[in-house]
């Protein structure tokens, strides 16, 4: 009898975390295991701060990810193979930094397919793994991506260098040892700067850490046709990675500063690539699409759609239970 409550028990917890990741459009948020941190880093490359970063980064053995822009990258591609080349994984972040819950069914899909297609035209593989912009999904988003054979990661550490934060500091408040982490942090802030990295090198080693990239940290290959350039598969756990919500005491990307929104035509790229050149500044312009008939219909963030399939399940095992 105790076994079988025990696997009700097991099987109603991962009804649960199935149906709270399909809800906020999310697989993970952190690392599994402990004392694991994978680095990571959105919107690049640039042409300004991602060559020292890389040269610093070299320098110290650390093997990071990025999350690579497609607007960014068609006229940086050289960065995003020397990036490869050197042993960092390259993950997809979309094209133009477009608040995915905002887009239609057919402008979801374009703007993961097109950075798919430019990133495997620099590097000979296809990503595996997304981040949303601004950590942005849903349930409808989630399937969409999910059905182009997708991973989906947020994190659980934000440093806060889009504001004009020194990251250092939340690193030293926020990394706690026994825990897993994603950090997010970005190739297109000045504060990323080498005496930084540096110092959060330093932490990070102090309190007995290790670096790993997303998919050492999750348990999934990187590029739909293997690990590619990420050569250490050690990650920890069955299946990696952290399914929990962030509790770190950073804020959240989505409460940006400044709105702007643009209309989702032809002419978004243009209008992104030119707000991206601003953002090095203190705070994120956030570029958004007039919500949509689709997207409105969509869950609420926060809001747990369980899938019909789980509620029967749900109940299934309760009564299971009780019949013991």
């Amino acid at each position: 009898m105790r076994s079988a409550v025990t696997f009700a028990v097991a099987a109603l917890a991962a009804l649960a975390t199935s149906a709270a990741a399909q809800s906020d459009g999310v697989d993970f948020f952190g690392c599994g295991g402990t004392n694991t941190l994978a680095m990571t880093f959105d919107d690049g490359p640039d042409p300004n701060i991602t060559p020292g970063l890389l040269d610093t980064l070299k320098s110290l053995g650390i093997k990071t990810t990025f999350f690579i822009l497609g607007a960014s990258a068609v006229n940086n591609r050289a960065l995003v193979k020397r990036a490869y080349d050197e042993g960092h994984q390259i993950a997809h972040h979309t094209y133009d930094h477009l608040s995915l819950p905002s887009l239609t069914d057919a402008q979801v899909k374009d703007q993961i397919q097109r950075n798919e297609d430019l990133i495997n035209s620099i590097i000979g593989h296809r990503t595996a793994i997304v981040r949303p912009p601004f950590g942005d999904s849903d349930a409808r988003v989630y399937g969409i991506v999910k059905g182009m054979g997708y991973s989906i990661v947020k994190w659980n550490l934000d440093s806060n260098d889009w504001q004009g934060v020194d990251p250092f500091k939340i690193f030293d408040t926020d990394l706690k040892p026994g825990k897993g982490y994603m950090a997010l942090q970005h190739d297109i802030n000045f504060q990323e700067t080498p005496a930084k990295i540096r110092q959060i090198y330093n932490l990070v080693k102090q309190r007995g850490f290790r670096f790993v990239s997303i998919s050492e940290c999750i348990g999934k290959q990187p590029y739909k046709d293997g690990w590619g350039n990420v050569v250490n598969k050690n990650f920890d756990g069955p299946t990696g990675g952290d399914q929990s919500p962030a509790t770190s005491q950073s804020v959240a990307v989505t409460s940006a500063t400044t709105t702007t929104s643009v209309a989702p035509t032809s002419a978004t790229t243009t209008t992104t690539v030119s707000a991206f050149a601003q953002i090095q500044t203190t705070a994120y312009t956030v570029i958004s699409v007039t919500p949509t008939a689709t997207a409105t219909a969509a869950a609420a963030p926060g809001a747990v759609a369980w899938p019909v399939v789980s509620v029967f399940s749900f109940f299934a095992a309760i009564f299971g239970v009780l019949a013991l």
